[in-house]
């Protein structure tokens, strides 16, 4: 047992290698309905440093939630291909950081400054050789109609 522990006391962990992502690579805004059923785009790009076809795509997890679906599609027009994942909205944990973010918004002085929510979300996962890789953008989160209210009428009543 004391050889297993000092063993694994000096195993180096693997390097977090940054990757640049961009969310709804089609958006500079990232506008992001946490209500929607559809699916989020998240591009991971190739680099002089990056080569994403390393990536395990089964081992990415953005917001909580595994790819869905991806492809390979020169989504900055540098002429090489990038990663360009999909993730299910519904299986983020989107909705509760924006219920989270709305809460702490009222909180702060008792009155809703806006119902769009900036935050950073993170992207991480691994290479096929089990290096760790991790990026992130910022997101602007919201709700509307119905959705929006019941939620603000549960926080008020709170």
């Amino acid at each position: 047992e004391t050889f297993t522990f000092l063993l694994s006391k000096y195993v180096a962990e693997p390097p977090v290698v940054q990757v640049e992502i961009d969310v709804k690579p089609d958006s500079d805004e990232n506008m992001i309905n946490v209500g929607s059923n559809g699916t989020i785009a998240v591009s991971i790009l190739n680099t002089d440093d990056f080569d994403v076809t390393t990536v395990d795509t089964s081992s990415v997890v953005f917001a909580g939630a595994f790819v869905d679906h991806f492809s390979y599609e020169d989504i900055d027009g540098d002429g090489d291909e990038d990663l360009l994942m999909h993730f299910r909205t519904q299986e983020t944990n989107l909705d509760q950081l924006y219920q989270d973010l709305l809460a702490d918004d009222i909180d702060e002085n008792g009155v809703l400054d806006s119902s769009n929510q900036l935050v950073e979300v993170s992207l991480s996962g691994q290479t096929l050789d089990e290096n760790l890789i991790e990026g992130s953008d910022e997101l602007n989160l919201f709700l509307r109609g119905r959705a929006l209210r019941d939620i603000l009428a549960e926080l008020f009543n709170a």
